[in-house]
């Protein structure tokens, strides 16, 4: 399982992710960005020198790049992994990226589906957090860990599956104060701003490789 995000390699939201997928029985990658890599896209290379480095973060070997999140998974699927991993995944990210918008600006959702492009299985995770969500707020490590949940249990289901051929990765946006685990499947929407109460949302995104409903 390789696991990344656009938030950087201290960020909260990886950390839980990597926490809830090892307590669900996976082996897990940590291939990370050095720093904040928010709205890079699924951009590989911004012109300057990329750096690799191993280190320990509490406890768990980090591969730290200073690189995009795209280029993180390219170099953790070509570089650093010896076989391929049974899934990606990238986040828990620090913010919702619920729709089309974002999915073409999002950096978290580059590096899914630069892995898709290598016929991995790839999710994009993120925390939608609500309105009046404040940095300080002490439950976001809990909504963090909530969310990383989700994509877990929702990855252990999914294991024995493929995706259909025109499905190439998920998006899941995850509230910040879920109330349950029902989950919606659409398509991404277009709209410029998602207004109203946000239901966990997994879209899926398209390829041009078959037909969209």
């Amino acid at each position: 399982m390789l696991v990344r995000s656009d938030d950087g390699y201290e960020a909260a939201g990886i950390w839980a992710m990597q926490r809830a997928l090892i307590e669900t029985g996976y082996t897990v990658t940590m291939v990370a960005p050095k720093r904040q890599q928010s709205w890079s896209g699924k951009s590989l290379f911004d012109h300057s020198p990329i750096t690799h480095k191993t280190i320990t973060v509490k406890d768990q070997l980090v591969h730290v790049l200073d690189a995009t999140p795209a280029a993180c998974t390219r170099i953790g699927l070509h570089n650093i992994l010896e076989n391929p991993p049974l899934f990606v995944v990238s986040g828990v990210n620090h913010g919702g990226n619920d729709g089309i918008h974002y999915m073409m600006s999002s950096g978290t959702l580059g590096a899914a589906l630069e892995a898709s492009f290598d016929g991995i299985r790839s999710l994009a995770v993120s925390l939608a957090h609500a309105l009046n969500y404040r940095a300080d707020d002490s439950n976001v490590n809990n909504a963090f860990a909530q969310a990383a949940s989700v994509a877990a249990d929702l990855i252990k289901k999914l294991e024995h599956y493929t995706f259909p051929p025109d499905i190439d990765a998920l998006n899941i946006n995850v509230p910040y104060d879920i109330k349950d685990r029902t989950i919606a499947v659409c398509k991404h929407n277009r709209d410029r701003n998602v207004t109203g109460q946000l239901k966990m949302l997994i879209h899926i995104i398209y390829t041009q490789k078959a037909a969209r409903p």
